[in-house]
């Protein structure tokens, strides 16, 4: 059983994510994902109030695949959504790998663009994020 999973997820598959233009506070126009939480899973618990989504990560049937995913993602669904005669059919998230020791963690992942990106911080976010001026 591996230690850790990596994970890579499109964040605009989630249900009622948007990609806008909004403006920094500079009043430059900035793009910025939203998720109206109406339209998605995502709750606020009552103890705390914190937002959180459940996810699940399910194990391929064919073990690896041609790019070393082990895993694929997707929203939980509800115990009554699972018992339901006709259970919703969410959308595909993403996919996960095990993490590789023997590389101390390092993988490559193939973000839009097809262009590997390799390091300790593998997200396709991690790069030019360091001159970030988004308000928020």
């Amino acid at each position: 059983m591996p230690n850790k999973l990596n994970a890579y997820i499109d964040p605009l598959k989630l249900q009622g994510a948007v990609l806008m233009t909004l403006k920094d506070k500079t009043g430059a126009p900035t793009e910025c994902l939203v998720i109206q939480l109406k339209n998605s899973r995502i709750r606020r618990t009552e103890r705390s109030g914190k937002l959180g989504l459940s996810i699940d990560l399910v194990p391929n049937r064919d073990g690896k695949d041609e790019f070393g995913n082990t895993h694929w993602i997707k929203e939980s669904t509800t115990k009554a959504e699972r018992e339901s005669a006709t259970p919703p059919n969410l959308p595909f998230l993403g996919n996960a790998r095990e993490y590789d020791a023997a590389t101390g963690g390092q993988r490559t992942a193939r973000p839009a663009g097809g262009v590997p990106v390799t390091g300790g911080d593998s997200s396709p976010m991690a790069e030019g994020m360091e001159d970030d001026d988004i308000p928020f």
